[in-house]
C-alpha cells in the first residue's frame, strides 16, 4: 500500500501512517511528494536463504518509465519456529527520498522481485480543486 509514512518494527510488524491512499492532489507541477511503501512479501521456504532484489518503478499508463525508481535487497532467512516448508511473510517499509511528480493522470508503481512483476499500486495525480474565497461586495458608508 501507499502511505504517508511506514516503519518496520523490531517485532516484525509494519507501522503505517496515513495508509492506503491512491490519489494525490498537487498545487503545481513539477513537484515532489514524500510517500512510503508498506509491503508484505511471501517468500517460499526454499528461497528464504537467498538474496532477492525488489524494484519499484513509477510508470504512466503506457508503461513509460517516469524515472522515480526504488531498489532494495532483502534476505528473509528462516525466522525462529518456522515450520519446514512454510512460506515466510516478509514485511517491508520503504520510505524513499521525495519522489518527483511531473504530470497529472493515472500513474502506476510496478513492483518486481528478481525481475518478475509481482504487483502494482495505482496512483492518480490530480490538480488541487480551485478553492477561491467568495468575493464580498464592499458596502458604502
Amino acid at each position: 500500500m501507499l502511505a504517508d509514512g511506514a516503519r518496520q518494527g523490531v517485532d516484525g510488524k509494519l507501522y503505517i501512517f496515513g495508509g492506503q491512499w491512491d490519489q494525490l492532489f498537487v498545487g503545481s507541477l513539477p513537484t515532489t511528494q514524500k510517500l512510503a511503501f508498506a509491503l508484505v512479501i511471501k517468500v517460499e521456504y526454499s528461497e528464504a536463504l537467498a538474496d532477492h532484489r525488489l524494484v519499484i518503478e513509477l510508470q504512466d499508463e503506457d508503461r513509460n518509465d517516469l524515472g522515480a525508481n526504488i531498489s532494495a535487497g532483502f534476505r528473509p532467512g528462516h525466522p525462529p519456529m518456522t515450520d519446514v516448508g512454510s512460506a515466510i511473510s516478509v514485511p517491508l517499509a520503504i520510505e524513499p527520498p521525495p519522489v518527483p511528480i511531473n504530470q497529472h493522470g493515472r500513474l502506476v508503481w510496478r513492483i518486481s522481485i528478481d525481475g518478475t512483476e509481482v504487483g502494482e499500486l495505482p496512483m492518480v495525480v490530480r490538480p488541487l480543486p480551485n478553492q477561491q474565497l467568495p468575493i464580498q461586495a464592499a458596502s458604502d458608508p
